[in-house]
């Protein structure tokens, strides 16, 4: 990136200095468009580049972020070296150069507003009782460089495309339905794959139903799901372990969840768009097996955690305002965690419920889960099933439990899928199918 161009001559010139420093920049670009009951809307368009520096002298160790590009590199360096605080040194990756960034150039206006349009207009023809219908397509241009001085020197871009949808339905009954795909290349969007989620919504019963028992077998969406490990994957943090603020201390290699559970961190694989090369310490990212079939196997760790737990940094090292309002403080964080699918549909998990109940919406996706703990209680909607038929929706329910409870009771995975991405921020993403639970303790019900 050029931005960094300055520094990486301000610190070859003299490659010697009594300091360490790793300056990051990353940029974004970004334009949405979008239409709305049939109108389409203004373009909006936002870009912003930002500089991290993290630089240490000695045992003190400070930090910056800065958005001024005019300031030299000798002045954002010292700025970080004022900010210091004692501290173990920092530790920087060595010596290895990766260019991966291309020159990209956003798709056309033309392109983006027309699969709105599309994407509305299939929305528009699956029901008529459908009275808000909104599409919006973003395109996100994310281009992310590090260099320091211990030679090294990465560079990498990615696209970003997301269609997010949100519906809603006055008659009958009140009703409404956001989802969201993402992917990293136009031509990978399939209008057909959007459609189905949509119909399921649609032919949800509407009648009113009561819930009779408070400790049944449940199926819970693939979208409830996605709820959950929104922010379940911080119980996998190799930093929050280290300080014993997980349930899974001590288990590693130790059986943890039914062995049809498979978790996941795919940061090089895939085409959801949260792909990335390496994070932002300069550590090179790969596909990361959590839990395999039940087992727990590894923990993400940045250098900090990877260092605490004598190990190696699994490259999850991120910043994100939303788990932390201090821009520069390096944190672990997923790209795109996964819960793996199986081979069964959905409608299988459904026909095993021959008393149970299907939890198809969920809210409070931060605050109705303790990573600590484990322990949840999550505000929810639900049909009820006897005899294997769906008798009626209960809305005002609660479902609570404990997240390790939840994954040893899961019976089955369904190859259906939904995602969800950070609300404003756009670090990661969350993917999961629905699941058959045999037991979930239910409460409540309107």
């Amino acid at each position: 990136m050029k931005v960094l161009e300055p520094y990486k001559n301000y610190l070859m010139k003299s490659p010697c200095h009594p300091f360490t420093a790793e300056i990051e920049a990353e940029e974004s670009d970004i334009i949405a468009i979008g239409m709305t009951n049939g109108q389409a809307s203004d373009m909006t368009a936002s870009s912003k580049t930002a500089i991290f520096v993290r630089a240490n002298e000695g045992y003190r160790v400070g930090t910056t972020y800065v958005q001024d590009l005019e300031m030299s590199p000798e002045a954002v360096i010292k700025e970080a070296l004022a900010n210091g605080i004692i501290q173990d040194p920092l530790h920087l990756n060595k010596g290895m150069k990766i260019d991966v960034e291309q020159k990209m150039e956003h798709s056309p206006v033309e392109a983006l507003s027309q699969v709105a349009s599309d994407v509305y207009q299939s929305i528009k023809c699956l029901s008529k009782e459908l009275t808000y219908i909104s599409v919006v397509t973003t395109e996100t241009l994310k281009q992310m460089a590090i260099v320091n001085n211990q030679g090294l020197d990465l560079s990498s871009s990615i696209r970003r495309i997301e269609v997010s949808m949100s519906l809603t339905i006055e008659k009958p009954v009140h009703r409404s339905f956001q989802f969201e795909k993402t992917v990293n290349d136009l031509q990978k969007l399939s209008i057909e794959d959007l459609m189905g989620p949509i119909n399921e919504w649609l032919e949800l019963p509407t009648r009113s139903s009561e819930l009779l028992a408070h400790d049944l077998p449940a199926v819970l969406d693939a979208s409830v799901m996605c709820n959950i490990l929104l922010t379940a994957w911080q119980m996998f943090s190799g930093a929050d372990y280290q300080k014993r603020q997980t349930p899974y201390v001590n288990q590693l290699n130790q059986c943890v969840a039914s062995e049809v559970v498979t978790l996941k961190d795919l940061p090089s694989s895939g085409n959801c768009g949260y792909n990335k090369v390496f994070d932002c310490e300069g550590t090179l990212t790969k596909d990361l097996v959590i839990i395999d079939q039940g087992i727990l196997k590894q923990l993400m760790h940045n250098q900090s955690s990877a260092r605490q737990m004598d190990t190696l940094s699994t490259g999850h090292a991120g910043r994100d305002t939303n788990l932390i309002s201090d821009q520069t403080e390096v944190k672990i964080i997923p790209s795109h965690f996964v819960l793996e699918a199986g081979n069964a549909t959905k409608k299988d998990l459904l026909d095993r419920l021959e008393e149970g109940i299907y939890i198809y919406e969920s809210y409070d996706m931060f605050h109705s889960l303790n990573t600590a703990s484990g322990d949840f209680a999550i505000p929810c909607k639900g049909i009820v099933y006897k005899n294997h038929e769906p008798q009626g929706t209960v809305s005002g329910l609660t479902i609570s439990g404990n997240f390790v409870d939840l994954l040893k009771t899961i019976e089955k995975v369904a190859n259906d899928s939904s995602s969800l991405s950070v609300v404003m921020s756009k670090s990661f993403q969350v993917e999961a199918p629905s699941v058959y639970v045999s037991n979930l303790h239910v409460t409540g019900g309107e």
